[in-house]
């Protein structure tokens, strides 16, 4: 079975997600955490572990029987330049826009707004403009005089996806791309529709929490807060007197938001003495700190971006037993939970996303010409 891999970069752990090919389709199959933390830049970090990742990959694969076609890497929140750039295009006469034009500004925007040494990552299309008239989804067929492409560019030196390239070449993998961090969040927990309501996707990480606010097709990365995983360990350590290399194995193999037993205890070593410490007082404490959490949070949002909304969250601890449950009884009112489907890692959605633009650009190339032709000029007929 054909397959691919995404690769996720955090501060304490590596997540590779492994997905197989059905139809055209990415269909996930399991993730796997390495308990490698985060070595400077991404290159570093991949330059340092090739080793390691590598094998995991080859050995993972042959235990699924999926044959790795290609590996997407998530750029990372913090890593990448994200520029909006603009660029018109006056026609002689008024005609119907084609998906050619669209396309023609929108590499001229990014031929514009590359430096020499940079490669671009993504160039989105953010809205159109037709004769001072503003429209989010391109307007195909509609007739102009003047047409207006604003885009998202994100770019990043061309030595570091070159560099990228070489080093999974190395691990006899080939390099599909990086996905930006918000494209990687978005594409883990989107259902293949549009969300019938506004949407804010929450990635909780190691050191601190990210946030996208999605409405009708726009998408707004919005301020992270310096709340993440690397919290909750603190709060274990400070209220259990548990040592702090040992809050991730506690929060790891115990947490959980089902009901536990309340006998249930485990004993930790610290240094010459022993503490014994109980799950249900653990869960209790981290179920009771995270709703004051994440339902101040969830309030924070629905007053800045004004009205009702849906909540979604993505990491690792969203993986945790019970959690949709838990985080639905501590939302205010008018604010909903949108469970994501499936994995719950960003290495995921950057496989999911990084292999659909994929297989479209491929199909793009292998098209015939009079379909193409056809395809890009039906508004016409």
């Amino acid at each position: 079975m054909r397959g691919i891999c995404g690769i996720d970069i955090d501060r304490d752990k590596t997540v590779i997600a492994f997905a197989a090919i059905k139809s055209g389709t990415p269909m996930f199959v399991r993730d796997v955490t390495l308990d490698v933390a985060s070595s400077g830049s991404i290159i570093e970090h991949l330059k340092a572990n090739s080793g390691l990742i590598g094998r995991k990959i080859k050995d993972k694969s042959k235990e699924l029987a999926v044959k790795i076609d290609r590996v997407f890497v998530s750029l990372g929140w913090e890593t990448g330049d994200y520029r909006l750039a603009e660029d018109t295009v006056a026609f002689d006469v008024i005609k119907r826009v084609s998906c050619r034009d669209i396309e023609c500004v929108r590499d001229r925007i990014e031929d514009e707004a590359l430096v020499h040494d940079e490669y671009c990552v993504h160039n989105f299309e953010m809205d159109y403009e037709l004769d001072d008239k503003t429209y989010l989804r391109a307007p195909v067929g509609m007739r102009a005089k003047r047409l207006k492409v604003r885009t998202l560019v994100v770019a990043i030196k061309e030595n570091i996806y070159r560099e990228a390239a070489d080093v999974l070449s190395r691990m006899d993998l080939v390099f599909g791309g990086f996905i930006a961090a918000p494209c990687a969040a978005m594409a883990t927990c989107l259902p293949g529709r549009e969300p019938s309501r506004r949407l804010v996707v929450v990635n909780i990480r190691y050191d601190k929490s990210f946030y996208l606010f999605y409405d009708r097709g726009r998408l707004t990365i919005l301020t992270p807060i310096d709340f993440g995983l690397r919290s909750v360990f603190i709060g274990l350590q400070n209220n259990f007197s548990i040592p702090f290399f040992l809050t991730d194995e506690v929060f790891s193999r115990y947490l959980s938001f089902k009901g536990t037993d309340r006998l249930k205890e485990i004993t930790l070593k610290d240094g010459d003495s022993y503490v014994n410490v109980s799950v249900s007082a653990i869960n209790t404490f981290l179920a009771q700190s995270l709703a004051q959490e994440l339902g101040g949070m969830a309030q924070s949002l629905k007053d800045s971006l004004g009205g009702d909304l849906d909540l979604t969250i993505v990491g690792r601890l969203s993986a945790k037993d019970g959690f949709y449950s838990f985080l639905r009884s501590c939302m205010p009112q008018g604010v909903g939970v949108m469970p994501a489907p499936g994995a719950v890692s960003c290495a995921w959605g950057a496989a999911r996303y990084g292999i659909k633009r994929f297989l479209e650009n491929a199909y793009r190339e292998k098209e015939p010409f009079l379909r193409r032709l056809v395809r890009t000029y039906k508004e016409y007929f």
